[in-house]
């Protein structure tokens, strides 16, 4: 039978120092009713044994749903998904059944692990009905609605059936030196008929060489010293392959140490190669008996340990965390998150070149455990991703490992095929994967649906779009570069990057594009000086003065311009229509990353005359260098037919009702003026425009000096006629 059930919940739960059931009782209790014996071995895990209990049980109640729903549970751990679904048509096909909602979820994930999707969904919604706090309904319908996603690296690699397996449970393979070290039980599983006694059959860690020309050596056990009558393993090695960091049951002085609900927990260890051998191990100092700890992976800078366990606080059964060395000490463990763990369980975690690999069975997959690939900047989760077929099947795929100089690798799986339960398969990748991840510039969000372009030269070699966490693969011959190119609506486009496979890599590092977001923007109108109307059909010109780039549009009858910009940029924005002065702004985004840089623009007609005079701060009579112009426009009137317009206008400062009839005062005071020299009081229109029109930065709350103000403080008088062409 399959033991990886066993592996999982032993290494969270009791192991082999944890006393059997079987072996405490005495022969008198070996007759208790099948039902109590059914339920004894399955919490033992000997779910075949269970199903015979049950069965007979359901003899004599057949319209037991109970015991029904134990069988398909059990046929479900064996992973004889056939048999499992048989059984659990059998009550939820009754309409009066009232399972739990954990008997939903899990007939949802046997679906999964059948190919029957549609059905799958169903009864995950209705899990999610009764538990609608648990988030995983949600990943696993997301995983359906994309489930082609899971094949994509099926071309990248091929597999093959490591042939030193035996009958017995073999798994979680790590490399070391010329072969890899990995755990089996090497010993029966069976149950003793004539007095129940199991026999007990630990994980124990074994060393198989191998040769190119001879292939896999016979295993043997990789050191007497390591391995003890308890569990070992999973481990890690790290220092140059001279210190390991092990998993093994809590044991002192040879006895195991029971948590106070009677559990031996499994806990990790450190040992150190002295002289060739396996040294007196250490347990790590953040241990505590009460729960397990196991799975070790370290980073290339031996400085951070990532690890599964059960410890309070979590998110599910089995969690990710991280612990730092700190001198001596390892730090108080911390957890991953919620982007890696679910409620479910996270197991198995191998770091590999900035990337953790690890197997859940609470993130989207093809059913059971799956494995993962999480992508980690300074230690937190940015995103993970399903490594896909053939890694993956509907069975368990756990204890992902990669030799990079080789291009192999290995896991392990209860998939069919094999002569164990669990066994140990080999892979070879055939080409290089490209992963990306294309995210805003401003905050690092990642952006789903962007287009990205794999380019040889000037030809377009393949297109592919971001997942909803904003990543894209692409599969790359070995030894070539190519071109990637990046867009997305709303966003600015990338530049090429140019990005090259090379052998020594398996998962080349992640690409990361940055994409910028358009959140910052130029806006205004553009208005009539004279007659203060919105202007359509006028052209308006932005120039990018840092990269020299041009944009163009033309105003509607809303007479409004909008430009996308950039931070750390100088523009120019000009405007222009046949019969007016080209009018402009200058914008500078140096210190600006968000938001909206309003500027109105005025367009004044082409006139024969123009002058201003000016004011002093919150003040409308005429200052003495006022009177020289405003006599010569008198004469000039006095010659002409024309009408004079008169524009009077305050600085931002006070308020805007304030402002305007300051303005109104102003213009009123060149008018009386003019009149007074001579000039038909019918020709002249005067009008005051407050605050409205600013010629420059200097609007409300910005800080301006004094002499910047000073130029909207004017009156602008302009006599019409012929136009300058």
């Amino acid at each position: 039978m399959s033991r990886l059930k066993l592996l999982v919940v032993i290494l969270f739960s009791i192991l082999l120092g944890y006393p059997s059931a079987y072996a405490q009782k005495s022969v008198g209790n070996l007759f208790v009713n099948n039902v109590y014996r059914g339920d004894e071995m399955f919490l033992d895990f000997y779910y075949e044994e269970a199903i015979k209990y049950y069965k007979l049980a359901l003899k004599k109640d057949e319209d037991n749903t109970g015991l029904k729903l134990k069988i398909a549970n059990s046929y479900r751990l064996l992973t004889d998904y056939k048999s499992s679904n048989q059984w659990y048509e059998q009550v939820l096909g009754d309409s009066t059944f009232t399972g739990t909602p954990l008997d939903k979820y899990n007939y949802a994930e046997l679906l999964v692990s059948s190919g029957r999707y549609d059905d799958a969904k169903e009864w995950y919604a209705k899990y999610s009905i009764d538990v609608a706090d648990d988030t995983r309904p949600d990943r696993k319908l997301l995983g359906i609605s994309h489930i082609e996603t899971f094949f994509r690296d099926s071309v990248t690699l091929t597999l093959n059936y490591l042939s030193f397996n035996s009958v017995f449970d073999d798994m979680a393979s790590v490399y070391y030196k010329d072969g890899l070290v990995y755990l089996s039980s090497h010993k029966s599983n069976s149950i003793v008929e004539d007095d129940f006694l199991r026999d007990e059959d630990p994980y124990n860690l074994y060393f198989v060489g191998y040769d190119s020309t001879l292939g896999w050596a016979t295993p043997k056990l990789f050191d007497a010293s390591i391995n003890t009558a308890y569990h070992e393993g999973p481990l890690t090695f790290y220092k140059d392959q001279n210190k390991l960091i092990l998993t093994r049951s809590n044991i002192i002085e040879g006895k195991p140490i029971k948590s106070k609900s009677g559990e031996t927990k499994v806990q990790l260890y450190d040992v150190e190669k002295v002289d060739e051998r396996w040294s007196k191990s250490k347990k790590l100092n953040f241990n505590n008996t009460e729960f397990s700890y196991a799975h070790p992976t370290i980073s290339q800078g031996n400085d951070t340990l990532y690890f599964s366990s059960d410890m309070d606080g979590g998110y599910g059964g089995s969690d990710i965390y991280m612990s730092t060395l700190s001198g001596n000490q390892w730090t108080e463990p911390v957890n991953l998150g919620s982007k890696i763990n679910t409620e479910g369980d996270e197991m198995y975690p191998n770091f590999i070149d900035n990337r953790l690999f690890f197997s859940s069975n609470g993130h989207a997959g093809l059913g059971g455990l799956d494995i993962f690939k999480a992508f980690l900047t300074n230690g937190v989760v940015n995103a993970v991703v399903n490594v896909g077929y053939p890694i993956n099947s509907n069975h368990n795929d756990f204890a992902y490992s990669i030799n990079k100089e080789s291009l192999t690798g290995t896991f392990t799986s209860n998939r069919d095929g094999g002569v164990g339960g669990d066994d140990i398969y080999g892979f070879t990748f055939e080409s290089q994967v490209l992963t990306g991840l294309v995210a805003q510039e401003q905050d690092s969000t990642a952006i789903p649906n962007a287009e990205v372009k794999l380019l040889l030269g000037d030809s377009l070699i393949a297109i592919t779009m971001t997942d909803q966490d904003g990543l894209f693969n692409f599969y790359l011959p070995f030894e070539t570069e190519f071109n990637l190119e990046v867009t997305k609506d709303e966003h600015f486009a990338s530049l090429p990057l140019q990005v090259a496979s090379y052998r020594g890599k398996i998962d080349l590092d992640t690409v990361q594009i940055s994409l910028h977001k358009h959140d910052l923007f130029a806006q205004g109108r553009i208005l009539d000086n004279e007659r203060q109307k919105l202007m359509p059909d006028v052209r308006v010109i932005i120039h990018n003065l840092t990269d020299n780039d041009l944009d163009t549009l033309f105003t509607d009858v809303s007479g409004l311009y909008n430009f996308i910009l950039m931070p750390q940029k100088q523009y120019s924005i000009w405007a222009g229509k046949m019969g007016y002065l080209i009018g402009g702004v200058d914008i500078n985004t140096m210190k600006i990353d968000k938001g909206v840089i309003i500027n109105d623009i005025v367009l004044e007609a082409e006139y024969t005359k123009k002058s201003v005079v000016r004011f002093d701060y919150d003040k409308y009579n005429l200052k003495p260098a006022a009177y020289p112009i405003l006599d010569k426009i008198a004469s000039v009137m006095s010659r002409s037919s024309s009408d004079l317009i008169i524009s009077a206008f305050a600085d931002a400062r006070g308020t805007v009702e304030y402002n305007q009839k300051l303005s109104n005062k102003r213009a009123a005071t060149v008018l009386n003026y003019l009149v007074s020299q001579g000039v038909d009081k019918s020709r002249i229109v005067a009008r005051g425009f407050g605050e409205t029109l600013i010629l420059n930065r200097c609007v409300d709350g910005v800080d301006c000096e004094e002499v910047e103000h000073s130029k909207n403080r004017r009156a602008e008088i302009k006599i019409e006629g012929s136009t300058v062409r």
